[in-house]
């Protein structure tokens, strides 16, 4: 005689690592929260559920066999796996499921399918697959969410301890005005986007911009105020050998600039620099070069009234 199977009752309880954050995935019934530390405890989460075999409840060792869909029916199977020697007493179960990484936001079903522990043929699969929903406050970590607070700590912190990158930002999208990371900042001392890099050797960046585009910025800064001392770019050194800014242009043709710099206003500076220090050899604006035609510093007048260099007071050349 064949056997009938029912699972109901089901609770699918995914613990996501990412920011100690809990997911419960409901089939029928309460959903309950689950609180984890943020440890890295893998992709496997638990499946309680209740079977029936022919209309009473099941006893005894049964496998199962847990997939995943991207469609109620039909659709592309996005992870399957077999759990076996599950011991089911008064219909209850409880079995560690491991579909690896697939839950990002995406709407999945899950179908199980089961048969006898002392089997080994093909699986039941019991109809219909169950729909895998998010408790809501797990939805604050699927993609579009927005995490809105007023605290004095950060409302999200990752930390990263091995070689890999504490926060990756990466927009693909080949057109429109798109940021790989975006910050903004309403306060009087805020910052949008603050990087700070803590080692004390090596080649460490507070802030890494790359850009491969012909036309692109690798590191771009906008101060849209028309008021006040603003700065598209502000970099400071505190080392006693350091560079508040530095810029290397590293193409062997073209016309290329290791720093740009260009102003509008009838009273700006297209580059301006300052050398505090009121003692030793200091530099306003200094300039190299190794080239046998380069030229360290270059002025161009493009106005008829313009001045190419102006200086006031002392002027050394040798």
């Amino acid at each position: 005689m064949k056997q009938k199977w029912l699972v109901s009752s089901g609770i699918i309880a995914l613990i996501m690592v990412l920011f100690g954050s809990a997911l419960v995935l409901a089939q029928e019934g309460t959903t309950q929260s689950i609180s984890v530390a943020a440890v890295n405890t893998g992709t496997a989460f638990t499946y309680q559920g209740r079977l029936t075999d022919g209309g009473s409840p099941a006893n005894g060792v049964y496998d199962f066999q847990f997939t995943a869909y991207d469609a109620a029916t039909g659709g592309n199977n996005v992870g399957s796996t077999t759990v076996q020697d599950v011991t089911v007493t008064d219909g209850l179960f409880t079995a560690s499921v491991d579909l690896g990484n697939i839950f990002d936001g995406t709407a999945l079903w899950l179908a199980l399918g089961v048969r006898l522990g002392t089997d080994t043929g093909a699986f039941t699969t019991l109809d219909p697959r169950q729909a895998v929903t998010a408790a809501p406050v797990a939805q604050t970590l699927r993609p579009g969410a927005f995490v809105d607070g007023s605290v004095y700590e950060p409302i999200l912190s990752v930390t990263n301890n091995g070689n890999g990158n504490g926060v990756v930002g990466n927009a693909t999208a080949t057109s429109g005005t798109t940021y790989g990371v975006y910050g903004t900042s309403a306060s009087t001392t805020g910052k949008g986007v603050y990087g700070k890099a803590t080692a004390t050797s090596g080649e460490a960046y507070g802030v890494q911009g790359e850009s491969p585009s012909t036309s692109g910025r690798g590191v771009f800064g906008y101060a849209t105020t028309n008021t006040g001392t603003t700065y598209g770019v502000f970099g400071a050194s505190a080392s006693s050998s350091g560079i508040g800014v530095y810029g290397n242009a590293l193409a062997l043709s073209g016309t290329t600039y290791g720093v740009k710099g260009t102003s509008s206003s009838t009273s700006g500076r297209g580059v301006y620099g300052d050398a505090t220090a009121t003692s030793g050899y200091t530099y306003g604006v200094w300039g190299s070069i190794h080239s046998p035609n380069g030229k360290a510093i270059y002025g161009h007048a493009n106005g008829s009234g313009g001045h190419a260099g102006y200086f006031v007071g002392t002027v050394h050349v040798s």
